[in-house]
């Protein structure tokens, strides 16, 4: 792989933070490509799977050790303030504050609310490691959009966290055959 796949592969959590720097240590520290940019759509997918259960604290926190500091990854254009406030947190919480679902939640706003979304359709919602936009009704979406901002979690998030509790539950009442 080249530098810039491994890069993008580390930015989208594709294989293991070690395996990755591992591959990455091979074109030393020094790199005179453009940078790969790191945006808040990266940070935002890997605090979702921590608020998931995918990943642990101390997954977020490796993965942003190794995005910290690269001169080969660079901040998307506006972006670049709160994406080096979030990495920065992530990567030492030790510093700073350990990440729990309450700080987790509330950078996925802060990040979330940097981009726009597509309303219309409904949320970006994974299945299988693919996304799919799953239509809502226009007045459903705007009282989830009501609780997410009053619960600092985009709405997206929120969905996601709910249809994971009911297919829980769901998942408990039907019998196994």
């Amino acid at each position: 792989m080249t530098r810039k796949q491994l890069l993008e592969a580390l930015l989208v959590s594709e294989a293991p933070v070690a395996s990755l720097l591992t591959a990455l240590a091979e074109f030393g520290w020094d790199c005179e490509e453009e940078p790969v940019l790191l945006r808040c759509d990266h940070v935002a997918a890997m605090l979702r799977q921590f608020l998931s259960g995918e990943i642990s604290g101390r997954d977020v926190s490796d993965w942003a050790d190794a995005v910290e500091g690269r001169d080969d990854i660079g901040s998307d254009e506006g972006d670049e303030d709160i994406l080096t406030d979030v990495i920065y947190e992530l990567a030492n919480p030790e510093l700073t504050r350990p990440l729990s679902p309450e700080t987790a939640a509330e950078w996925t706003f802060h990040l979330g609310s940097r981009r726009e979304r597509v309303t219309e359709a409904g949320p970006d919602m994974s299945i299988g490691g693919e996304k799919r936009l799953i239509p809502i009704d226009e007045k459903l979406f705007g009282r989830v959009a009501e609780i997410s901002e009053s619960e600092h979690i985009p709405p997206e998030a929120l969905i996601d966290l709910w249809l994971k509790e009911k297919i829980s539950e769901v998942g408990q009442q039907i019998p196994r055959v």
